[in-house]
């Protein structure tokens, strides 16, 4: 349910110095993996407006600033957005994998808990991740009975401090329905202050989910008239923001596509044009590990055999390059 303090700055408005999401956004096609090992953060009681602190298990890095924990009940204590910072502070950051108002599905019918919400950390220390999941979420301003759910996941990965947002099943979704805005939001933001009603900047994706594109909004009041993805995504959708600043020419980036930075399966590949290229692979000592052909199109390549940690990634052709530093979890 959304709170008092929407409507007191939308009218106070909230003004921010746009600039570019300090990030490089990849939208990507993963298989969905629901967990079912995590700790629960709900302990079967129904939910709405959440207030639950949440350890993260490791240092993460957030654009300057680094946290160990999340808390939820963000701008709008939707449910489906956090904030990194101390609680009992005023300046905020805040990251919004599905910023719709979202509710337990047993919590208007008084039933037990019919949508999960659960938390994980996998991996060794330097390169664990951190997984936090929303299971069969009901919406908040749909009439009942409320059929509508969706399933998403927001994972954090250390040492390379990439975000993950991830979308799952849905059923029944009817985005005219559940959007309080203009459009789905998602997206995060920089240093925002709730007494003074200040921010840095606020970035959402736009478009359509399949092909978004993030926009910086001046004012808050632009932030909720903005138009935002026309859609909620599909299952499998994953939206990838990795700090990392790759080695090549905006063209060039462009052009050739090695993606994602965060390895857990298969790495993909898309070479522009007819001319075949070669990938290159070493670790982060400079050792060389494989010396491949890579055919124009799309390629994917298994990561099975390869070991935790950190890789350098070279796809070149006669006259184009791509390199990126892929973690591997």
């Amino acid at each position: 349910m959304k709170k008092t303090i929407t409507a007191l700055m939308v009218t106070a408005g909230l003004w921010v110095n746009a600039q570019d999401l300090p990030y490089t956004f990849t939208t990507t096609t993963a298989v969905y993996q629901e967990f079912s090992d995590g700790i629960s953060i709900n302990q079967g009681q129904t939910w709405d407006d959440p207030e639950w602190v949440v350890p993260i298990g490791f240092d993460f890095q957030y654009m300057d600033l680094t946290f160990n924990s999340l808390f939820f009940g963000g701008l709008d204590g939707y449910g489906g957005e956090l904030l990194l910072g101390d609680v009992n502070g005023t300046s905020f950051q805040q990251l919004m994998p599905y910023f719709q108002d979202l509710v337990d599905g047993g919590f208007f019918d008084e039933t037990p808990s019919e949508s999960p919400v659960s938390y994980r950390v996998t991996g060794q220390p330097g390169s664990r991740v951190f997984w936090l999941q929303w299971s069969n979420v009901a919406f908040y301003n749909e009439d009942p009975p409320h059929p509508m759910r969706i399933n998403f996941q927001l994972r954090l990965y250390e040492g390379s401090n990439i975000i993950h947002f991830h979308y799952g099943p849905n059923a029944n979704l009817d985005d005219t329905v559940i959007q309080d805005y203009n459009g789905i939001v998602i997206g995060m933001s920089k240093n925002m202050d709730f007494n003074e009603l200040t921010a840095e900047a606020i970035w959402a994706l736009s478009g359509t989910p399949e092909n978004p594109t993030p926009v910086a909004y001046t004012t808050l009041e632009n932030f909720y008239s903005g138009t935002h993805l026309t859609t909620s995504p599909s299952p499998n959708t994953q939206y990838v923001f990795d700090p990392a600043m790759v080695s090549v020419s905006e063209q060039d980036r462009e052009d050739v596509k090695v993606y994602p930075t965060a390895v857990i399966g298969n790495l993909n590949v898309v070479l522009p044009g007819n001319v075949p290229g070669r990938m290159r692979i070493t670790d982060n000592t400079g050792r060389l590990l494989a010396d491949e052909a890579v055919r124009p199109g799309y390629q994917q390549f298994s990561t099975d055999h390869w070991s935790t940690g950190h890789y350098i990634v070279t796809v070149q052709t006669a006259d184009r390059m791509q390199t990126i530093r892929v973690v591997k979890y």
